[in-house]
């Protein structure tokens, strides 16, 4: 399953051409950006997991 799909996120580009992808996972408020295409930085966000200590 998408995290993404299942949380609220937010998505936006700037005046730069990055785009950010900002998302609360229960624990943590997520932001990643970059200048790659949106869905390839929603690819990246949906594999991002908890490390384990």
């Amino acid at each position: 399953m998408a995290i993404l799909c299942s949380v609220s996120r937010v998505h936006y580009i700037d005046n730069h051409q990055f785009y950010h992808l900002i998302w609360d996972n229960g624990d943590y408020i997520i932001m990643i950006s970059s200048n790659i295409a949106r869905n390839e930085l929603i690819d990246i966000a949906n594999s991002v997991q908890k490390a384990e200590k």
